[in-house]
C-alpha cells in the first residue's frame, strides 16, 4: 500500500501516456506487469517468513528479523524506483523503465537464511542505526536514478553518500555506497573514479560477508577495467573473480550469464573473436529462463553474438542473431521502443554488407521513424540512422541523398555530443568518402584527417582507425599523390590484418595500397591486388564494383 498499489499504478499509467513518448502506453503495460509480479512475490515471502516463526516455529525470531529487514529494503528499493517513474516521467525515464524494473534486486535473496545470517550485523546503538538507515535510503534513491538514466544527479549524490558511509564505518553500508558510486561514475563516463570506488566496495563487501554485493562489484570492475579502460588481461581476471564470487553466493544463471557477457565483450574489443563467440554462446546457454529480465539480457547477448559474427565477416549468421534479438525486444518492450529501433538498425547494417540494399533501406528508415518519434529529431541515435542511410545512398549512387543524410548526422552529433566526441569520426569519414567519389579530394582529405584526429585521441590503436586511414590514402591517390598515400594505407593494412575482420574492407585496403606503390614495388603491388581480388570475390555483391575494378587493374601489365 502506497508503494505499488492500484492508485500508484494508475498514476504511472497516466504519466507514461502524458510523457510524449510514442511507446508510453506499451511501456506502462510492461512495467505494471513486472511490478505486479514483484509485489506478489514480496507479499508471498512476507507471509511465509511470518508463518515460519509464528506458526510452524521452524525459524528463530532473530532470523525473522533478518528476513523482515531484507524485505523492508526490497520494498524501499521498489518504492524509490516507482517514485522516479511516477514523478514527472519524461521520454528517457519511460525508455529505461522496463529494464530498470529488471535491475531491482531479487526478492528471493530474502529467503536465503544462511546468507542473511552471515552478514555483519548493524551496531547496537539506536542512534547510529538510524543514521545507517538514512544513508541506506539515500543509496536506494541513487540506484533508482542510475537505473532510469539520471546519471549527473546520481553521480553528485553518490559522491556525498559514499563519504558519509565511510564516516559511519559500517562495512555493509560502505560496500553498498561504493557500488552505487561505481555505477553512477561508470555511467557518467568517469571510469578511473568508478574503478577506485568499486575497489573499495569489493574490500568492504568482503569484510561484511556480503557475497551477493561482492559478486556485483567484481562484475562491474571487470566491465570498467576490461572494456571501458581497455585493460583486457586485468578485466578478464576480474571477470573470473566475479564468476567465482557469484558461485559462492549461489548466483542465478542470469548472474553467471552477465559475467560471461562481460567477458565476451572484452574479448571482442580485444579482437579475439573466436573466444568472444564462445563466451557469448555460453552465456546464452545459461539463460534458459523465459522471464522478462532474461529475455532482455538474451536480446543483448544475441546482439553481441551478431557483432562478433559481423567482425568475422559472417553476415548471414549475424543477420539471424539480430532477427532473434529484434523478436525478443519487441516481445519484452513493445513495437515502438528505442531498443527495437536499435535492432532494426543493426539488421540494416548486416543486410547492407550482404548487398541487400532495398531491405537495408527499409530497416534503416523504420529505425529512423521510430527514433524520431520516441527520442526527438536531435537525439544522437537519430544521427546514427541518418549516417547509415547516408552510407547506403552513397553506395547506391544517390549522392544528393547521401550528402543530406550525412550532413544531418554530423550536425546532430556535433550538437548532441560536442565537436570532439569519438562518434563524430563516423559521419566525417563517410563524408570524406562521398567527397572523394565526387572528385573533391581536398574536401575528402579534410574530412578524413579530422576523423582520424578524433579517433586517435580516443583509441590510438583501434582497428576502426583503418576507415579514416584508407579514406586519406584514397584521397591522396585521387589527387595524384600516390607517394603520400602509402604511409596511411600501410598503417591501415597492419590494423586490418591484425583484426582479422571484414574481408571486403581488408581487400579495399590491399587494392588501394597496390595502386599507391611505386614501379619498383610492382611484384608486391600485384600480390596485394591478387589478394584483394580474392577478398572482394568472397565478400558478397556489395563489393562487385570493386572486384571489377581490380580485374581491370590486374589485366594491365605493370
Amino acid at each position: 500500500t502506497g508503494v505499488w498499489d492500484d492508485a500508484t499504478a494508475a498514476k504511472l499509467d497516466a504519466g507514461f501516456r502524458a510523457s510524449g513518448a510514442s511507446f508510453g502506453a506499451e511501456a506502462a503495460a510492461k512495467v505494471r506487469a513486472a511490478l505486479d509480479r514483484k509485489r506478489d512475490k514480496w507479499v508471498a515471502m512476507h507471509r511465509e517468513a511470518c508463518r515460519a516463526t509464528r506458526i510452524s516455529g521452524e525459524q528463530s525470531t532473530a532470523l525473522l528479523d533478518l528476513r523482515m529487514g531484507c524485505l523492508e529494503r526490497r520494498k524501499r528499493e521498489i518504492g524509490a524506483l516507482v517514485t522516479q517513474l511516477v514523478t514527472a516521467p519524461d521520454a528517457a525515464r519511460v525508455a529505461a523503465s522496463v529494464e530498470a524494473v529488471a535491475q531491482l534486486p531479487a526478492i528471493d535473496a530474502c529467503g536465503d537464511r544462511d546468507a542473511l545470517a552471515a552478514v555483519l550485523p548493524p551496531p547496537p546503538d539506536p542512534a547510529r542505526r538510524a543514521e545507517i538507515d538514512a544513508v541506506r535510503d539515500e543509496i536506494t534513491a541513487i540506484n533508482a536514478l542510475v537505473w532510469t538514466g539520471q546519471w549527473p544527479d546520481a553521480r553528485s549524490r553518490a559522491e556525498r553518500v559514499s563519504a558519509r558511509a565511510k564516516q559511519l564505518d559500517h562495512a555493509p553500508l560502505v560496500a553498498e555506497a561504493g557500488l552505487a558510486r561505481g555505477l553512477a561514475e561508470r555511467h557518467a563516463g568517469s571510469y578511473a573514479t568508478a574503478e577506485a570506488a568499486l575497489t573499495e566496495a569489493a574490500q568492504a563487501a568482503a569484510r561484511a560477508h556480503l557475497d551477493e554485493i561482492a559478486a556485483r562489484v567484481w562484475a562491474e570492475l571487470a566491465w570498467v577495467v576490461g572494456y571501458e579502460q581497455e585493460r583486457a588481461p586485468e578485466g578478464l581476471a576480474l571477470a573470473s573473480a566475479a564468476e567465482a564470487t557469484a558461485l559462492r553466493a549461489s548466483g542465478t544463471p542470469m548472474d553467471l550469464a552477465q559475467v560471461a557477457h562481460t567477458r565476451a565483450t572484452i574479448l571482442l574489443a580485444k579482437g579475439d573473436q573466436p573466444a568472444a563467440l564462445k563466451e557469448a554462446e555460453r552465456a546464452l546457454a545459461l539463460l534458459a529462463s523465459g522471464a522478462p529480465a532474461a529475455d532482455l539480457e538474451t536480446a543483448d547477448l544475441l546482439t553481441t553474438q551478431a557483432m562478433v559474427r559481423s567482425a568475422q565477416g559472417d553476415y548471414r549468421a549475424a543477420e539471424a542473431a539480430h532477427r532473434q534479438a529484434l523478436a525478443r525486444r519487441r516481445a519484452a518492450l513493445g513495437d515502438s521502443h528505442p531498443k527495437v529501433a536499435d535492432s532494426l538498425d543493426n539488421l540494416g547494417v548486416v543486410l547492407f554488407h550482404q548487398g541487400a540494399f532495398a531491405d537495408a533501406r527499409k530497416h534503416y528508415e523504420e529505425a529512423l521513424a521510430l527514433r524520431v518519434a520516441a527520442l526527438g529529431p536531435g537525439h544522437r541515435d537519430v544521427g546514427t540512422s541518418h549516417n547509415n542511410l547516408g552510407g547506403l545512398a552513397m553506395d547506391t549512387g544517390d549522392a544528393k541523398a547521401a550528402a543530406l543524410h550525412l550532413e544531418s548526422a554530423l550536425a546532430i552529433y556535433e550538437k548532441a555530443l560536442g565537436p570532439t566526441h569519438g562518434d563524430l569520426a563516423i559521419p566525417l569519414s563517410n563524408l570524406g568518402e562521398l567527397a572523394a567519389r565526387r572528385g573533391d579530394f581536398a574536401r575528402s582529405l579534410a574530412y578524413c584527417t579530422r576523423a582520424l584526429a578524433i579517433d586517435e585521441a580516443a583509441t590510438p590503436d583501434d582497428p576502426k582507425l583503418a576507415y579514416d586511414l584508407v579514406c586519406i590514402g584514397e584521397a591522396q591517390l585521387g589527387a595524384g599523390r600516390p607517394a603520400e598515400a602509402i604511409a596511411p594505407l600501410e598503417r591501415a593494412l597492419g590494423l586490418r590484418t591484425a583484426a582479422k575482420g571484414d574481408a571486403g574492407e581488408l581487400a579495399r585496403t590491399q587494392f588501394a595500397l597496390a595502386r599507391a606503390l611505386p614501379a619498383s614495388a610492382r611484384v608486391r603491388a600485384r600480390q596485394l591486388a591478387a589478394q584483394a581480388r580474392e577478398g572482394f570475390a568472397g565478400a558478397g555483391d556489395a563489393w562487385k564494383d570493386r572486384l571489377a575494378a581490380t580485374d581491370t587493374w590486374l589485366a594491365v601489365p605493370r
